[in-house]
């Protein structure tokens, strides 16, 4: 029963496309660079994954898409986490309270983010979404942090909601 992906685990391993975990997977950290310059197209992060380090999947070019299981206990995700990937639509879970600086720095083919209503997003850091092609986005009810340059470069964002229940924004 594996716990942790420790850093570097698979750092550029180019050779490797695909990536599975069981149903049944103990699986809560993964660690930094542990996938970073692989070439996997699809990932699918079990649920009891808490916390996704830095650069773990950052230069991964060829993946596309991001799936979080329904009852995702996901916190944070790190610096650069998904940095020049080809993520281009994510599905935020609702028990994730942090994104880092530049966490999906440079994906320039994401287009959306998305908030479950029950998010529990508290704090979008630096640059987190810094040369990406976000075209709309909601802040969180819970949110309280949303720092300078977040959508640094987003060039086509042209609309920026509040959910009704934000006490802040």
């Amino acid at each position: 029963k594996v716990t942790k992906i420790g850093p570097n685990s698979f750092l550029n391993c180019k050779q490797l496309h695909l990536i599975e975990f069981s149903q049944d997977s103990q699986l809560e950290i993964i660690g930094d660079n542990a996938f970073s310059g692989c070439s996997i197209d699809h990932i699918k992060i079990p649920s009891n994954v808490t916390r996704i380090g830095m650069n773990a999947f950052g230069y991964c070019k060829n993946l596309r898409s991001i799936e979080f299981e329904s009852d995702s206990k996901l916190e944070i995700i790190d610096k650069l986490a998904f940095t020049k990937t080809s993520i281009e639509k994510v599905l935020i879970p609702s028990n994730l309270t942090r994104i880092n600086e530049r966490a999906f720095f440079s994906c320039y083919k994401l287009r959306k983010i998305e908030f479950p209503s029950d998010s529990k997003l508290k704090v979008i850091e630096n640059e987190a979404f810094y040369i990406s092609n976000i075209e709309n986005f909601t802040i969180p009810s819970n949110l309280v942090e949303l720092d300078e340059r977040v959508f640094k470069s987003a060039k086509k964002l042209t609309k920026i909601s509040v959910a009704k229940n934000n006490q802040i924004f």
